[in-house]
């Protein structure tokens, strides 16, 4: 079932973007400041698209890379901690 829903949604979704290619393929002028560059106005958008989404992964492992060595080093912590809490149950009392 999941697989059908899967594959419905993405052959919709690769309709839309036919349908939406189609209806914006006009060009559109990008002045940039060494050069000017005329492009389709659905490639350009498109473009933006997979740009924002990739600074957007990279912008998210960074974090997830500082998280996972946070992890790792609260890990080691909580090793040494429960060691001494070890040592410590094993130490005889003294009245």
């Amino acid at each position: 079932m999941k697989k059908i829903v899967s594959y419905i949604s993405m052959i919709s979704i690769l309709i839309l973007g036919t349908i939406f290619s189609i209806y914006n393929a006009d060009n559109v002028v990008i002045n940039l400041v060494m050069f000017k560059q005329e492009l389709p106005l659905a490639f350009l958008l498109i473009l933006t698209l997979i740009l924002g989404a990739a600074l957007g992964v990279l912008t998210t492992m960074s974090m997830m890379y500082r998280t996972r060595r946070e992890l790792n080093k609260l890990k080691k912590q909580d090793q040494i901690n429960k060691t001494e809490i070890n040592n410590l149950r094993t130490i005889p009392f003294k009245d």
